[in-house]
């Protein structure tokens, strides 16, 4: 079984994370720094 992933850039550390498109929503955190600042950024975004 295949997950779709988007590839999202980290707006300060700038490395791609793979998340899975059902979890976008959701956020999530840098895979390199372990902090939540993608998830900030994505909430940004949606609005």
């Amino acid at each position: 079984m295949s997950v779709e992933t988007k590839l999202v850039v980290c707006p300060h550390c700038h490395k791609a994370n793979r998340v899975p498109v059902d979890k976008l929503a959701a956020g999530g955190n840098c895979g390199a720094m372990s902090e939540a600042q993608i998830s900030q950024w994505l909430q940004g975004q949606a609005g």
